[in-house]
């Protein structure tokens, strides 16, 4: 009975995170064209510079987010609402805290904010728009924890379902206002208020769904439960630490030692690969939950099988975007945005294999969560960050916006890409990596083979000026090629066909799910 719920849960969060997701790329790639057009990209480079350092001051976060869904997991696995609303009772008053932490540092960064952009000249309004991005991200500590619970609880559709109609509206407001003001004050604007009414909304439901949140009854954690806390957060902040390290320091690097409008350019490719991100991660943040729930409950001699078959997962999605990726990249931004915007080959290449790592890395991090694994190599975090940090800095002096791609590369290879796996099959599945690390080596090698044949495809028969028509063209090839390279080799293998088999299974929940609409 619970496996049934496990899968009802799971299938229930895909369809609506990837039928949300899939309007709301569309959106995002319309809205981007149109911020283009309208904005130009120098606030496409301080859009993307901002996002950045509010994604440094999330450091005050500690790596709470990820505590409160695996201290929920047992409680909700339980039924004990009592334990969970002392653990969401706890949580409410630790986010105030770090809201009003967020603030007091945010501000303190204004007097430092033309340090940041090499070339700041020109931009109208800098001081007030760092406002208004801070404005956007206290709002949501106030009310963004409860997802957790809904997470926790395998019901993260409900976060999907008002999500997109949330994001729907703001984007269609944000395009038309953009239209016809042309400022990216008023863009702002509509941005801090549809955050604040989503986060809000997503609240009041979630105290519909769990009404002893308001019971009035106060409930407080033991000690020991509150030194587990502190304990996994005190690890987890190092992992946040490389997190912003890794993902939220090269745009600042660029913005201060190459130029605001490059932030821009390369913003439109984090947008692509951010839109992809978001909506494979529809699948993980689906299973998460049920592997969680997974885990607490079953053996441990089942915890290989699951793993198994979720690292094939992420090689099959992962690789399948890598080769997309690097071989359409250039062709969609030259078509849609135009030539202006085009990295060098080198650059798109090493941004990919950067998107490559990470996605690799997923089931690691996924397992390293359920699993409990904070405090094993909580400091392997900091030598990437370390090494992350002094390799983009000396070479984007040397080759500029690559210097700081590689940089990232360097030390996800150095320590996370055979650490991490490590740390997971010693302390987790109790097992040897060797294996793994074999097949690793065979699917980077299998995946650069598919890139090599279609990057000759591409020169040899596609002209450096790209239509609509031969772009069309090459995304058909593109995905036939790396289809057939990625699957055919590993058909015959469990993991494939048990893959199979679920995707059939999840189209007719589909199907149904789309009668019943």
């Amino acid at each position: 009975m619970q496996q049934t719920g496990r899968i009802a849960n799971t299938s229930k969060n895909l369809i609506y995170g990837l039928l949300s997701q899939i309007i709301t790329l569309i959106l995002s790639f319309v809205g981007r064209i149109i911020f283009i057009k309208f904005l130009g990209e120098t606030y496409l480079g301080v859009n993307g510079l901002f996002t950045n350092i509010l994604s440094i001051l999330s450091l005050a976060e500690m790596g709470f987010g990820t505590a409160i869904t695996y201290a929920l997991y047992k409680p909700l696995a339980e039924n004990d609402n009592k334990k969970t609303k002392a653990f969401m009772d706890f949580f409410a008053t630790t986010y105030k805290r770090i809201g009003f932490l967020v603030a007091i540092i945010g501000l303190a960064i204004l007097p430092f904010l033309k340090l940041l952009i090499k070339d700041s000249v020109g931009i109208q309004n800098l001081y007030l728009i760092y406002l208004l991005f801070l404005a956007d991200s206290v709002v949501s500590y106030f009310f963004a924890y409860k997802r957790s619970l809904l997470n926790a609880d395998q019901k993260a559709y409900i976060c999907s379902k008002y999500r997109f109609i949330f994001v729907f509206f703001r984007d269609l407001f944000q395009a038309v206002l953009i239209i016809f003001f042309k400022r990216f004050i008023i863009y702002l604007l509509i941005k801090i208020l549809f955050t604040f009414l989503e986060n809000l909304y997503i609240s009041k439901v979630t105290n519909k769904i769990y009404p002893f949140l308001k019971d009035g009854t106060k409930y407080k954690i033991n000690d020991q439960e509150k030194k587990s806390l502190k304990k996994d957060v005190g690890a987890l902040m190092l992992s946040k630490i490389a997190s912003v390290a890794l993902h939220s320091t090269d745009n600042i690097i660029i913005s201060s030692f190459v130029s605001i409008k490059s932030v821009g350019i390369l913003s439109n490719y984090t947008l692509i690969s951010g839109s992809l991100t978001m909506f494979l991660s529809q699948v993980s943040s689906a299973i998460i939950g049920s592997l969680g729930n997974f885990i607490a409950s079953e053996k441990q001699d089942k915890h290989i099988e699951i793993f198994r078959k979720i690292d094939f997962m992420y090689y099959l999605m992962y690789g399948f975007c890598f080769v997309c990726m690097f071989t359409l990249y250039n062709p969609f931004i030259s078509v849609f945005f135009g030539k202006q915007f085009v990295f060098k080959d080198a650059v798109v290449l090493v941004f990919c294999l950067n998107y490559l790592i990470e996605g690799f890395l997923q089931s690691f991090w996924n397992f390293r969560t359920t699993m409990g694994l904070f405090v094993q190599g909580k400091y392997r975090p900091l030598f990437a960050a370390i090494i992350n940090i002094v390799f983009s800095l000396f070479l984007v002096q040397k080759i500029g916006v690559l210097g700081v791609l590689l940089g990232t590369t360097f030390s996800r290879v150095c320590v996370n890409l055979w650490y991490d796996p490590f740390i997971i099959f010693k302390h987790g599945l109790k097992r040897k990596p060797i294996k793994y690390f074999l097949m690793l080596l065979y699917k980077f090698a299998s995946l650069m083979l598919i890139v090599v044949v279609l990057s000759a495809i591409k020169h040899f028969f596609f002209a450096t000026e790209y239509t609509i028509l031969s772009f069309v063209l090459l995304l058909i090839i593109t995905v036939t090629i790396a289809l057939a390279g990625i699957v055919l080799p590993l058909i015959k293998t469990n993991e494939f066909k048990y893959f199979l088999n679920l995707s059939n299974s999840f189209l007719k929940k589909i199907f149904k799910f789309t009668l019943k609409k």
